[in-house]
């Protein structure tokens, strides 16, 4: 490197000869010695990043192609996602009953004295003033909770019947497999199960 107008740069002392190497006056180094060449690399020769990983793009720093917002987006819906399955599996638990019925294959000949009950449990989600349907192969009979259901210490509603009767009627005796559900005001199923009534 020269000093630009055959003057140094660090004293003004003039230059005796064109490209010395240092100033004769105050010694200052004119020129920078060319960098040693490196040792090679046992893992190969260095490569550069894709400019997409260390270059700025029009929306800031951005990473393998994706933007901050982009990625900040993506943990978002990832969080509402999980929070979502999280709360969905939450009232899948509070909301969901059962139907008992033991045997679930029995006759309507009541002369026949085999032991029978049903149960039906709702679940704690369900209030004392709430009403629900009973449905049997898709006809209604409604019940007030509080008058038909004994609210049990975990919060459920129970309902037992040790009759076979009520079953035989709702279906008018009629033989094969039926469908029961419980269901609240607004449709939505509370317990389900079957039953099968034989000759």
């Amino acid at each position: 490197m020269t000093a630009g107008a055959g003057y140094c740069p660090n004293c003004g002392s003039p230059l005796v000869a064109a490209g010395p190497p240092f100033c004769a006056t105050c010694g200052f180094a004119l020129r920078v010695p060319p960098p040693a060449p490196s040792a090679p690399s046992r893992f190969g020769p260095a490569q550069s990043l894709p400019a997409s990983v260390v270059a700025p793009g029009k929306s800031g720093f951005t990473m393998f192609g994706a933007s901050p917002a982009l990625l900040l987006t993506a943990v978002v819906v990832i969080a509402v996602i999980a929070v979502g399955a999280a709360l969905m599996t939450a009232r899948s638990r509070s909301t969901t009953g059962s139907i008992e019925i033991s045997p679930s294959s029995f006759s309507c000949d009541l002369t026949l004295l085999a032991p029978f009950h049903s149960t039906i449990t709702l679940p704690s989600s369900v209030g004392i003033d709430d009403s629900v349907n009973i449905q049997i192969d898709g006809s209604n009979v409604p019940e007030h909770v509080g008058l038909f259901f004994n609210k049990q210490s975990d919060g459920s509603w129970h309902e037992r019947d040790d009759t076979r009767v009520d079953l035989c009627a709702r279906t008018s005796y009629a033989l094969g497999t039926h469908d029961i559900r419980v269901l609240d005001s607004g449709g939505h199923v509370l317990a389900q199960g079957s039953f099968t009534i034989t000759p």
